[in-house]
């Protein structure tokens, strides 16, 4: 069993001052430049379409160097599963498969399936929309107080404004010196943005009719492009999000994957597929936004990145839950090469005072591998799953809330969970009411969980607390259950059931977020992952 727990509470670090950027590191550190390197680099840059220089200046692949890798190295747990599915020798990077007419039917028929029954509550204005490949699949129905477009298709004079206004927020951002650095992945994602090869959604939430207390809901559902053979499929889709002041949206990104896809291209040579999903949001002074991640099952050597940037003004509210459940049997990790990586980076900034933020987390992976004691399994030849969820919350001004909850769940010799918050509480924020925790429950002796909130505090006048627990289940618990006439496994299950549903039970209980049949789907990749759970 491994465990991993570290923390922070201070003022200033090291000397306390503020180090430009650029000094010690680069933001733009270029990737290795041997030969292999880039070729590869040219190579897909042709393949994806894209300007021959567009990925030169990228910074370094997280799996390249893996010796050089230190404690504070963004990606240190995670860089030597990334090198596991990317290999030595990595497939040129490609777009996905268009969709075709066929296709494009089917998956509206999935989108109704999947989407909420909700159309006929007048207290919701909901919305669904498919995206598959590059492709707006199904249209936003419906009027209410928030535009959907596409940003190849802006209309209309307050959408082509709310494009500029965020893309010139962003550009202020990436040059602020304490915004986190691009990464391979960022760098990308942008260059795959800026050649139109990616979905681009935009939203607009503004108010319309005053009389209208309907509560706008869009439901968006990602579907993970097929792999081809000899090739490593990159797919980003990327949605920008603005909440005009005292106006409330309800965000749902739902990742879908398509039964069977990839199966005979797997069959012959597994190849690599890298999904980069990027959201970006902007709430106006006391706007109200309600931000739904969820991410079930997993596919052999995936990498999902997803990145996430919000920015808050006065009084504003923003509300993230995040859900990532998988599970792998044995013959998901026939070769160590079969990982799955999915990761979550999310950055809070507060423009000011007031704000109310909540990050709310369950992370649940299982995998086949060594017992809890009482087998002699080995999973020392695969790399399993791994789930990683960063943090990142600045706050700039006094009042503000913030609390994270982040609960994660490990059971199989391979199964492998990720905890990195921090929260910046600088100088003028005072009266600031922070709090974290991070819980984790190991199932089995070789499963692993990794968990640091860590809160940065130069403020004299704040109330924070943080704290981390990683165990296996307690024994005067199972006593208790057994006692009652529970087997053991059943009282396992009872309770570690019991440890998830605070996070689960937010699908059902929220007024603003009825997600009946989401929350069905949730509990069916939970059932499932617990079929495997050694508990």
């Amino acid at each position: 069993m491994a465990a991993c727990a570290e923390g922070g509470l201070r003022g200033l670090a090291g000397d306390g001052r503020r180090r430009p950027r650029n000094a010690g590191t680069s933001r733009c550190h270029v990737a290795c430049r041997a030969s292999g390197m880039s070729e590869w680099l040219e190579k897909s840059c042709e393949a994806l379409q894209l300007r021959r220089d567009a990925l030169e200046s990228a910074p370094a692949a997280p799996w390249s160097d893996l010796r050089n890798k230190n404690k504070d190295e963004d990606w240190r747990f995670s860089a030597s599963h990334l090198a596991r599915i990317m290999g030595d020798q990595p497939n040129v990077l490609g777009g996905g498969e268009w969709a075709s007419t066929a296709e494009r039917s089917d998956l509206s028929s999935l989108a109704s399936e999947l989407a909420e029954d909700l159309q006929s509550d007048p207290r919701f204005n909901y919305r669904q929309v498919l995206v598959k490949d590059g492709v707006l699949v199904s249209e936003p129905q419906g009027e209410g107080g928030v535009v959907v477009t596409t940003a190849s298709g802006v209309e209309g004079e307050e959408a082509k404004e709310a494009m500029v206004f965020l893309s010139e927020h962003e550009a202020l951002r990436r040059e602020d010196p304490l915004s986190p650095e691009d990464d391979f992945f960022d760098h990308l994602g942008n260059a795959l943005g800026e050649g139109q090869k990616a979905p681009h959604l935009v939203l607009h939430a503004r108010q319309v009719d005053e009389s209208s207390g309907a509560t706008n809901i869009l439901h968006v559902f990602q579907v993970v492009p097929r792999k081809k053979e000899g090739s490593t499929v990159c797919w980003s889709p990327k949605t920008s999000v603005l909440v005009e002041g005292n106006q409330k949206l309800v965000l749902i990104e739902e990742l879908v994957y398509e039964d069977g896809q990839a199966a005979a291209v797997e069959a012959v040579e597994p190849t690599a597929r890298i999904v980069l999903p990027k959201t970006r949001a902007y709430l106006h002074p006391s706007a109200s936004f309600k931000h739904t991640v969820v991410h079930s099952g997993a596919k052999p050597r995936d990498v999902n990145v997803r990145t996430i940037q919000v920015t808050q003004e006065e009084g504003s509210s923003y509300d993230m839950l995040e859900t990532r459940v998988a599970c792998a049997d044995g013959s998901f990790q026939a070769s160590a090469s079969n990982a799955s990586l999915s990761r979550v980076e999310v950055d809070m900034w507060q423009l000011g005072g007031e704000t109310k933020t909540n990050f709310n987390s369950l992370s649940l992976i299982a995998t086949s591998g060594a017992s809890n004691g009482k087998g002699s399994k080995s999973s020392s030849a695969s790399a399993g799953i791994t789930h990683e969820l960063r943090t990142k919350a600045r706050l700039c001004h006094p009042g503000g809330q913030i609390s994270q909850v982040a609960k994660m769940v490990a059971s199989g010799g391979s199964s492998h969970c990720i905890f990195d918050g921090k929260v910046d509480i600088e100088r003028y924020a005072q009266e600031t009411d922070a709090a974290q925790i991070a819980r984790g429950l190991l199932l089995t002796k070789r499963a692993t969980i990794n968990a640091r909130p860590n809160l940065r505090i130069q403020a004299d006048n704040v109330v924070a607390s943080h704290g981390c627990t990683i165990a296996d289940l307690e024994e005067e618990q199972l006593f208790y259950l057994a006692s009652r006439g529970l087997d053991e496994r059943t009282a396992r299950s009872v309770l570690t059931g019991s440890f998830i549903r605070e996070i689960t039970q937010l699908f059902t209980t929220d007024e603003d977020m009825p997600m009946n049949k989401l929350a069905g789907r949730l509990d069916e990749a939970v059932e499932e992952a617990f079929l495997l759970c050694e508990i």
